[in-house]
């Protein structure tokens, strides 16, 4: 009797769905924005997800995935209450983790760490070892999207659901960013990262990365195939940008053609040791003779020094006066502090965050350049971690994969309180240069830190269950964007008639200075929503 009521319950136990049986350990739960999981850190998730946006802004979301086997997802339509539907569907990415050998920093959590997303080739959620799992997702808000509430849900089995709250605010955010980025794009080492070789370039693969780092507001630098050789005209010494290595690979067709008109676009420097070598006049006035040709002169730059010592200060100011003596229509860039007698010679002055407004040139001093009419930018290299690894948290932001995420979050707050015009990172890319001997999908530990210099990660055929190569965004890069989107609210609140009254005290307490600044992320998210819900019903130019 007992045995038959046994196998009576067992029977029933089988027959009941999964959904049910797991009880909990079946769980879609949801966070807004990009608060990553970071050591024994995870973001607050709700069985709701609110987002808030404007239009023309991608969204980003974090979602946290636990059951007992896989399961499809499926995406209700958001819908406004008067049946108007938004026409944007979110897309989801495996967040996938890196192993760090070394810290990047004292007291660096070392070990898994969130930052490949892996774009879902199915609609299927699947969890982890442990599992949970986490996914990323983000949601384009069309330009067109009438403002409002909507209301779609995210399901995965019969009976879990993911309710999605997005509110679309009235503002449209601008085809010119006010704080975007500039980063180098090398392709030889894309072809490394990729391939193990160097060969001939393919230009598809290469394109699929500059539209990447486009569509998260970067433009690429020093991203020429090869630099333009010179050519004599009547008119005197041009670059050869149209034909050379080939029209398809030519300076013209890979910086110039598919860049933003409102954009910079660099040509090489000389070094300063072949500064005054025969060639050097020449080629000088080669870049000036064709940035004048072009419709957009005034956005033609050269970054003509990269960090000059301080005893190389002098040298500097000479050189930078004879490049514009020959090249005036050129504007010069340097990393470098913003010293009051580089005002004269330097258009764009680009400090590293570590020691902007503490080191070698005050506040005040860089007021004063931005005054003449300076640009100045915000620059972060290996300084913030230590370029040699093991160093104190100097305070400044940084982009390396373990760091939280305010460390990239804080960059638009930073810009907008200091007026900061663009910011400047010196690779996206740069890992890629040592594959085979060193993949970046299992060592990123460049100067001092892991992913310093390589936001991407090479998707190559057959790996990681892609059929063709193409890049793999990091969820830092998803930061950037996000923070380079912040300071569009920021920049709409200036040109407010009257600010409102709370605005400045939050800033402030967001940003003490650029090495002092809120190390959580979610006081970021919570004044760009009060913001946001300000200028919805306030008019903004």
């Amino acid at each position: 009797m007992i045995s038959r009521i046994l196998t009576a319950l067992l029977l029933c136990v089988a027959l009941i769905p999964v959904d049910i049986a797991a009880g909990q350990a079946l769980s879609l739960r949801g966070s807004p924005g990009t608060d990553k999981p970071y050591g024994r850190y995870e973001p607050t998730t709700r069985k709701r997800l609110a987002l808030y946006g404007s239009r023309g802004e991608t969204l980003n979301f974090l979602l946290k995935f636990q059951a007992p086997s896989c399961r499809r997802i499926r995406f209700s339509p958001l819908t406004k209450s008067n049946g108007t539907k938004l026409r944007a569907r979110p897309e989801l990415f495996h967040l996938s983790t890196i192993r760090t050998h070394s810290p990047s920093y004292d007291g660096a959590f070392v070990g898994e760490i969130v930052d490949p997303l892996m774009p879902l080739q199915r609609l299927r959620l699947c969890p982890g070892t442990q599992g949970t799992t986490w996914f990323f997702g983000e949601i384009f808000v069309p330009y067109h999207a009438d403002p409002g509430l909507y209301r779609g849900s995210l399901r995965i089995g019969k009976r879990r659901s993911l309710p999605i709250n997005l509110t679309v605010w009235k503002m449209s955010m601008p085809n010119q960013a006010t704080f975007p980025a500039y980063s180098e794009f090398s392709n030889w080492k894309m072809l490394k990262g990729h391939f193990g070789t160097v060969g001939r370039p393919k230009m598809e693969l290469f394109k699929k990365y500059t539209d990447s780092m486009q569509a998260h507001r970067i433009i690429p630098i020093k991203n020429y195939i090869d630099y333009p050789p010179i050519v004599e005209q009547r008119a005197g010494p041009f670059l050869d940008i149209y034909n050379y290595p080939s029209p398809e690979t030519s300076y013209y067709s890979v910086v110039l053609e598919t860049r933003p008109a409102w954009a910079y676009f660099d040509f090489p420097t000389i070094p300063y040791a072949n500064a005054y070598s025969p060639i050097s006049k020449r080629y000088f006035k080669a870049v000036q003779n064709t940035a004048t040709a072009l419709s957009h002169t005034q956005n033609a730059v050269i970054f003509l020094w990269d960090e000059p010592r301080p005893n190389d200060i002098a040298k500097l100011i000479e050189y930078a006066s004879y490049v514009k003596s020959i090249a005036p229509s050129v504007k010069l860039s340097v990393t470098v502090p913003g010293l009051p007698e580089l005002g004269k010679h330097i258009d764009i002055i680009v400090p590293s965050l570590e020691y902007f407004g503490k080191y070698h040139a005050s506040f005040e001093d860089y007021r004063n350049l931005q005054k003449m009419g300076r640009e100045v930018w915000a620059y972060v290299a290996c300084g913030g971690h230590g370029c040699s690894g093991g160093k104190p948290d100097v305070g400044s932001p940084d982009f390396v994969i373990d760091r939280p995420a305010a460390f990239i979050k804080s960059l638009g707050w930073i810009a907008a309180k200091y007026d900061l015009r663009a910011f400047l990172y010196y690779a996206v890319n740069y890992g890629y240069g040592f594959y085979p001997a060193r993949d970046p999908w299992k060592d990123s530990y460049n100067f001092g830190g892991n992913g310093d210099g390589t936001l991407f990660y090479p998707g190559r055929g057959a790996e990681h269950g892609l059929k063709e190569h193409m890049p793999i965004t990091s969820i830092r890069l998803k930061l950037w964007r996000e923070t380079s989107f912040d300071a569009e609210y920021l920049n709409w609140a200036k040109k407010l008639p009257q600010q409102p009254a709370w605005l400045k005290a939050a800033l402030n307490n967001l940003v003490k200075s650029p090495q002092d600044w809120q190390r959580s992320y979610a006081p970021y998210r919570r004044v760009r929503k009060r913001l946001g819900a300000y200028l919805h019903t306030t008019p903004v130019k």
